[in-house]
Parts: structure tokens; C-alpha cells; sequence
């Protein structure tokens, strides 16, 4: 496996590419930017991108979309409800959308936004902003954040310790360290939420 990760100087979100050591279909995950540099890397490394994947819709993690489609004839899987302005291949919870050898399951996470999922490929999941290392996604209102906490217990608690998360912004960092520390994952009886 070759993964290739780039943080946006505005914004800090980050964009991810992951493909075979050997062949060269990859995926791109959240292409909030699209600069030169990550377009070499990812031709030193021999990968094409055959696929963009985004977490949600909001411009730091699609914002790079038309530079990408640019570059590659590829497909766009989103979620049904994702606002970009362009086709996509939607896709709902428990979907399976396969990029050469690699296979990625579909997880709804709403609550940050409507069109929030994540993508598992192995023992990586790509969260996007709906699970951050020690917080989750921000929320407009006390019904989203419980909607996105229930569904981080419901969906990610149930999840092998060892998975990786890789986040649309910070560090990655496991579910099992999420599952120990992580506030939204599991508050401690008696603390209120600051907000």
C-alpha cells in the first residue's frame, strides 16, 4: 500500500492519496486543494488517480475538485446529499465502492453536515470532519451534535482498536485512543459540554 497525505496551508485540511505498491490505481481522498506538488508525488510514486472520494462537500475538502478533474477523467463518489456543483456517483451507508485491488466501505456519519460519511479500506478509515483526534466534527445546533455523537458511538465504537483515522484536519490517530480519551466518543458523567 502507498499512501500519500498533503495539508492545505489555508485551512489545515488534509487531502489523501492511496494506492498499490505495485500497479497504479489509486484513490484520492478530500481534494480540499490540488496543488503541483501533490500532483508529483503522486506521479513519482506511479499511481493515477482513478477515483475522488469526498467525505462531505464543504469547500475545504472539494475545493481542489475541478483541478483534479482537470488533470484525470475520473469518477466522484459523495454522498446523495452533498452539495458540490458537479455529477457525482452518490453513495449511502454500507455501500462498497472498489478502486483497483482496494475496496472502500461507505459509513454515514451526519451531524457535522448532512453529507458527512467516512471511507474504511483495511485497517485505515477516513473521517473527514465528523471524527477528529480527541473531538468530533463542529456542529450548528444541539440536535446535530447529538445526531453525529450517536452515530460516532453507534458506527465507529463498534470498530477494531487498531483501525487508523485519518481526520480532515489534525493528526491520525486509532479508535482505540479515540474510544479511551475522546470526549464525543465518551463523555464522563457529571461534565457539562462547554459551548
Amino acid at each position: 500500500m502507498h499512501l500519500i497525505s498533503c495539508c492545505a496551508k489555508t485551512g489545515f485540511a488534509n487531502t489523501y492519496v492511496i494506492g498499490p505498491d505495485a500497479g497504479n490505481e489509486a484513490a484520492l481522498i478530500d481534494p480540499g486543494h490540488f496543488p503541483a506538488g501533490l500532483l508529483s508525488r503522486i506521479e513519482r510514486a506511479g499511481m493515477e488517480v482513478a477515483a475522488v472520494l469526498l467525505t462531505h462537500g464543504h469547500r475545504a475538502h472539494s475545493g481542489g475538485l475541478d483541478t483534479v478533474l482537470s488533470v484525470y477523467r475520473t469518477p466522484v463518489y459523495a454522498h446523495a446529499a452533498t452539495r458540490i456543483q458537479r455529477p457525482c456517483e452518490h453513495v449511502r451507508h454500507g455501500d462498497t465502492i472498489v478502486v483497483g485491488a482496494r475496496a472502500f466501505e461507505v459509513i454515514e456519519l451526519p451531524g457535522h453536515a448532512a453529507d458527512c460519511v467516512a471511507f474504511r479500506t483495511g485497517d485505515l478509515l477516513f473521517t473527514g470532519d465528523a471524527l477528529l483526534a480527541g473531538a468530533a466534527g463542529n456542529t450548528s445546533s444541539a440536535g446535530d451534535h447529538a445526531t453525529l455523537a450517536a452515530a460516532l458511538r453507534e458506527r465507529i465504537l463498534c470498530l477494531p482498536d487498531r483501525l487508523t483515522i485519518l481526520p480532515g484536519h489534525g493528526p491520525p490517530t486509532t479508535v482505540g485512543v479515540e474510544r479511551a480519551f475522546n470526549p464525543a466518543l465518551n463523555p464522563r458523567p457529571g461534565r457539562r459540554r462547554r459551548g
